[in-house]
């Protein structure tokens, strides 16, 4: 397949790939044979695209390696193979040379690479699918590479890293049997999609309220999936904000409807504090926001009441609804006339709750 872009062409190709993630300790339980584990990941979204007119200086990519090799003890130097999505694209190619030769540590190591589309043909979005179960065939091996390192990229400018470690957890790390359910292990991936789909699903519920064959029992079930997710992120504690936390750079509602929820269910002042500064005036920000505080009860809410209560005269529209929203459950009916006599009687926050229930209206 041949384009003005693309005039070397490249080999169209189909696949679907279905992976199941596990804690290690429930492999162990089931006595199941754990192939390899993922150590470390990485994203960034590149700024300028292939399909845009401004070359691509591989920042995306660049960016994404950096942040997979931070977390790693050898800073990327235990990487010993990668294998990329490389599919005869020059756009490709050019970025991962540049990535390669200002990312990688300099010393003497040959590192290995390789672009199953050579053999598969260009699979779209299955092209991660296909890299994971080619490393995983790699690393089953008679002799498997320590550590290999998953490059993808898409048209949109999205980079992700995955980086596998031959052999189980435990091994590596010492953990004693009896450890296991006292320091679960936390899969970053797992804990990116937790984020993303409570993000997106949350996002679509608006919809679902408003469309006439959606029946109740179907919008407990779709809350019931936001529910999960959102319980997932809190499982994962520290590592659950951050990765949430860094969802808050796209700036759509989902993501602050997420960060909000998990900052006001925890009642950290700094953290509550986060998506109030970073939202600013974005009126994105504000839904996710109130919606946030509205799902939590009220009583896991309260303590975030001081941090939110001082957004009721602020001089942003968008903080003076969030102020107004968190307010005692008596307030927050859906009858207008209920809402008007239950506001305070003192002259001050009288005046900006109802100078935002205008503007809400």
């Amino acid at each position: 397949m041949k384009s003005g872009t693309n005039p070397e062409g490249l080999v169209a190709g189909e696949a679907a790939g279905v992976f199941l993630l596990e804690l290690e300790s429930h492999a162990i339980r089931r006595n199941a044979g754990i192939l390899a584990y993922i150590s470390a990941w990485g994203r960034d979204a590149e700024p300028h695209p292939w399909t845009g007119k401004a070359p691509s200086v591989a920042r995306g990519l660049r960016n994404a390696f950096e942040e997979t090799f931070s977390v790693l003890p050898g800073k990327g130097e235990e990487i010993d193979m990668v294998i990329a999505d490389l599919n005869g694209e020059r756009a490709r190619a050019n970025e991962w040379a540049i990535t390669a030769a200002r990312t990688f540590p300099i010393d003497d190591k040959v590192r290995e690479l390789k672009h199953p589309a050579d053999c598969t043909g260009d699979c779209g979005a299955a092209m991660g699918a296909v890299l994971l179960a080619t490393a995983i065939d790699i690393m089953s091996g008679a002799l498997p590479p320590a550590t290999i390192a998953l490059a993808t990229s898409d048209d949109d400018g999205a980079r992700r890293i995955l980086c596998l470690q031959a052999g189980n957890y435990s091994g590596i790390n010492a953990l004693a049997p009896d450890e296991y359910e006292k320091s679960p292990a936390v899969v970053p991936a797992v804990i990116e999609q937790h984020s993303d789909d409570a993000s997106f699903l949350w996002l679509i519920r608006a919809g679902l309220i408003k469309a006439p064959h959606t029946a109740l029992q179907d919008l407990k079930r779709h809350d019931e999936r936001i529910e999960a997710n959102l319980d997932g992120l809190c499982r994962a504690g520290e590592a659950g904000w951050e990765i949430s936390r860094k969802s808050l750079r796209h700036g759509d509602a989902g993501a602050y409807f997420t960060t909000s929820f998990l900052a006001f269910k925890s009642g950290d002042r700094d953290r509550i504090a986060y998506p109030l500064d970073k939202g600013g005036t974005d009126i994105n920000a504000y839904k996710g926001m109130v919606s946030a505080l509205g799902w939590l009860p009220y009583d896991e809410a309260e303590p975030s009441h001081k941090e939110i209560s001082h957004c009721r005269t602020a001089t942003s529209p968008v903080h003076r609804h969030s102020g107004k929203h968190h307010s005692p459950p008596r307030s927050r009916t859906f009858s207008r006339r209920c809402r008007f006599r239950s506001l305070p009687v003192t002259k001050g926050p009288c005046t900006s709750c109802l100078r935002g229930i205008g503007e809400e209206e």
